[in-house]
């Protein structure tokens, strides 16, 4: 891809469960990208993880001994989880974008339904997703988690594992995708438990992807 070029790792809800994940994934991806950023609240990611699990006194404590953080707790207030990290998102790509940056997002389950849900607007190169919540295994049926999938333009990657409780194999069939996505499946759950053999497949798919060497038409299949 000509130009410089971002990419911005979205992870999900519980980011902890997946740091060996992440990590495997950019030190892989390190020499495809200009940058490499993880989303986040303005603070380095391990005192993210810290702060949302501090009491609310502890909070205080924290955000006085750091005066920056306080405009990225006020904004904060009285959103949901969910809607901060789309304005996140939002103001991240924008600033990379005046700095000449193409944005490419690679987004973790609940990640990956943010990346499909602005890439259009915010004018994305291409989505990665691995493990996209298609449906809650708790909750019933919520097609707000994916009827933007079958009007999405960006060109798009799912990788799903066969046993992902939250959307397995066949969600090819079950759900009306846009022609811009290319889903494929990989032998493993929704936390992408792999071997690092395995994982390598991964990133050389992912690569490829991002590389233009994929056929968003061909039909779905099992590559890991």
């Amino acid at each position: 891809m000509n130009g410089k070029t971002a990419l911005i790792i979205i992870e999900r809800s519980n980011a902890r469960e997946d740091y060996e994940l992440i990590l495997k994934i950019t030190s892989e991806l390190t020499g495809l990208f200009d940058h490499i950023f993880s989303l986040n609240v303005g603070l380095p990611n391990h005192e993210v993880l810290l702060f949302d699990n501090l009491s609310r006194r502890s909070k205080l404590f924290f955000l006085l001994r750091r005066p920056l953080a306080w405009p990225s707790y006020i904004k904060g207030i009285g959103k949901s989880e969910f809607d901060k990290r789309c304005i996140q998102l939002i103001r991240q790509v924008k600033l990379l974008q005046k700095k000449g940056f193409k944005i490419i997002l690679l987004g973790r389950s609940a990640g990956a339904r943010i990346a499909t849900m602005l890439a259009d607007q915010l004018c994305i190169e291409k989505v990665i997703c691995m493990g996209y919540p298609f449906k809650n295994p708790h909750q019933p049926d919520e097609p707000i988690r994916y009827m933007h999938l079958k009007e999405l333009q960006t060109p798009t990657l799912i990788l799903q594992g066969i046993n992902d409780v939250y959307g397995g194999l066949g969600v090819h069939h079950n759900y009306s995708l846009s022609n811009t996505i290319k889903l494929d499946y990989v032998n493993t759950n929704h936390n992408f438990n792999l071997n690092q053999k395995e994982m390598e497949k991964v990133v050389l798919h992912i690569v490829s992807f991002v590389a233009d060497k994929i056929d968003l038409k061909k039909e779905a299949s099992v590559f890991v």
